[in-house]
């Protein structure tokens, strides 16, 4: 359902809202909601994090390749 909102499964993005500000991952899977829909992000930690698709920011192709080759150097 992400992809009515202008996300799909795998793209990358960044967590712009909460305690978990900043992170950056990729959606794995959305949920339906009420009124929104919520998504569920693997963090480039390993970590799994559910949240609103208000909350979060796409990031453009260019910068989310440089954040892949970031993260399989280190």
């Amino acid at each position: 359902m992400a992809w009515k909102y202008g996300f799909k499964i795998g793209d990358t993005v960044v967590i712009a809202k909460g305690y978990k500000a900043g992170m950056v991952g990729r959606i794995i899977a959305s949920r339906r909601k009420l009124f929104s829909t919520i998504i569920i992000i693997k963090t480039t930690q390993n970590e799994r994090i559910v949240t609103y698709s208000k909350f979060v920011i796409k990031m453009p192709a260019e910068e989310s390749l440089e954040w892949a080759v970031a993260i399989n150097t280190n």
